[in-house]
């Protein structure tokens, strides 16, 4: 019976660890299957024993969660009969790019305009940090105007002061990725625009 899976997300083609007991010493089969509704697809397998099954989440999986499920060389059906008593793998997309962002400085108030692509659809997060790391931390979240799969737009939020802080951009699969440095009140008031770059 399946009793673990290791990660527990990521894009297709990651490898992924299926613990458990009653496997079989011969390599069987495993498929996962959309919650969607979509097509099982069966994974590469690349190493199988009695308790621990080593596959690549296949390709062309739509992103969201799926279900693993496992047959034995013989064709039997293991673990429960439920997918819901599975444990679950979140498909995500490939890693989000940034190519821009701009303006690259302002007060308070000004619009962030990021693009690139893998953003998703759904509204992820956009917050930025100053001192990261330190005691003297400061870090709040953008006010996310819009947000396009290759496009983002956030308004800087009043918490920081006068200085650089880091922007970093976190989709709504968890995928995070460092935008740049925007320079606190040392730029153009909001309204202002300036060339990505």
């Amino acid at each position: 019976m399946l009793i673990s899976l290791r990660p527990t997300r990521g894009a297709p083609g990651t490898v992924v660890t299926l613990s458990g007991s009653g496997l079989g010493s011969r390599p069987g089969r495993v498929t996962f299957t959309p919650v969607t509704g979509s097509a099982g697809r069966v994974a590469a397998i690349q190493s199988w024993s009695a308790d621990r099954i080593v596959c690549v989440v296949p390709l062309g999986l739509p992103t969201g969660a799926a279900y693993p499920s496992i047959w034995t060389a013989g064709g039997t059906p293991v673990g429960p009969g439920s997918p819901a008593a599975w444990p679950e793998f979140m498909v995500v997309g490939p890693a989000p790019a940034v190519t821009g962002f701009a303006p690259r400085a302002g007060p308070p108030g000004t619009v962030l305009t990021i693009r690139g692509r893998g953003f998703g659809t759904t509204p992820g997060l956009v917050t930025l940090c100053q001192f990261c790391g330190t005691g003297a931390q400061i870090s709040a979240r953008a006010h996310i105007l819009s947000w396009e799969d290759d496009q983002v737009q956030a308004e800087i939020p009043a918490a920081f002061q006068s200085g650089g802080a880091t922007v970093h951009l976190a989709t709504a699969a968890d995928q995070v990725v460092t935008v740049g440095v925007f320079d606190v009140a040392a730029g153009p008031a909001p309204g202002t625009t300036a060339p990505l770059g």
